[in-house]
This record gives structure tokens, C-alpha cells and sequence, in this order.
């Protein structure tokens, strides 16, 4: 969470880790599936976890996560309430830090000034997962022009 948490008061930051739930989760536990509406976002805090997509008939892994990998799962999910983007299984125990949507919008109506910077982060994480998905739509579409 401390990459959504940047620029935020002390304070401010125990209120929304307050909010937080901490779960322990076993091996093989899907965390959220692809399609699916997720109550909200969570970051690994121990752990290892698989990230897998569809792609025709079939499900693959497109990503291993670990805690130094420093991702924060479902932000689409927090904002919108939509369904997941991705699969995401534990490969290993894992321990995450959870945060409903509910609590979140909780949490920017009691700190307005700590939500206004929450809110430009989440906005910043997820135009740099927009531009990283151009870029290989992009690559994909240059690929695909060249075989053709």
C-alpha cells in the first residue's frame, strides 16, 4: 500500500491502514478470477502469487508476483467495482493487506485532504498501467503487420 499511500500525513496513513485487513491465505487459494466482480484492492505482503489471464480456451500465467514486486492488485476494482482483469492464485502462503472499496470511500469522505493525494496516486499507477499496456498493444500491432 505505500506506493498509494505516498505524500500522505502520518496520521492520515494509520486512519487508512486502520481500514486495512490483514489476512493469512493458503497455497492454492484464488485471491480473485478474472471476470469477477472484487469487493476491492490488496497488496502482498509475503508470499508468492500467480497472475493469469485467458486467452482463447485456455488459462495462462502471464506474471509471478512477490512482495518486492511491489503491486497493488484490483485498483480497477477499488475505483469502478468492475470485474477482475486477472486471475490471481497463491503459489505460496501468502499474507496480503486488503481494502475494501466501501472502507476506502469511507476513508476519503472523513480525510478529504488525504484523499485528494490517495486519489492522484491511484490516477498515476494506473496511467502508467495504461501506457505500459499501449506500448505493447503497440509492439503486438507492429509485430502483427510484419508476419502479415
Amino acid at each position: 500500500m505505500d506506493r498509494l499511500l505516498e505524500g500522505v500525513s502520518a496520521k492520515a496513513r494509520d486512519a487508512f491502514l486502520a481500514r486495512c485487513k490483514e489476512e493469512k491465505v493458503p497455497k492454492g487459494t484464488v485471491l480473485k478470477k478474472e471476470g469477477q466482480s472484487a469487493p476491492g484492492a490488496f497488496s502482498l505482503e509475503k508470499g508468492t502469487l500467480s497472475i493469469r489471464r485467458r486467452s482463447g480456451d485456455e488459462e495462462m500465467e502471464v506474471a509471478v508476483a512477490t512482495p518486492k514486486d511491489g503491486i497493488l492488485f484490483s485498483l480497477t476494482c477499488l475505483v469502478d467495482g468492475g470485474p477482475s482483469l486477472t486471475t490471481v492464485v497463491v503459489v505460496e502462503e501468502c499474507t496480503i493487506r486488503r481494502i475494501d472499496r466501501a472502507d476506502c470511500d469511507a476513508f476519503c469522505a472523513e480525510e478529504p485532504e488525504a484523499a485528494a493525494e490517495v486519489l492522484r496516486n491511484l490516477s498515476r499507477l494506473l496511467a502508467g498501467h495504461l501506457r505500459k499496456s499501449d506500448a505493447k498493444i503497440a509492439e503486438m500491432y507492429k509485430t502483427l503487420e510484419e508476419v502479415l
